[in-house]
């Protein structure tokens, strides 16, 4: 199942990103 490794590549994806750009995550 590809589909659970594509997530959980997007939610790593997703961390690194709100940690290396926190203004994006304005939430």
């Amino acid at each position: 199942i590809y589909l659970a490794l594509a997530i959980l590549l997007r939610q790593l994806l997703a961390g690194l990103g709100w940690m290396l750009f926190p203004r994006k995550a304005s939430r």
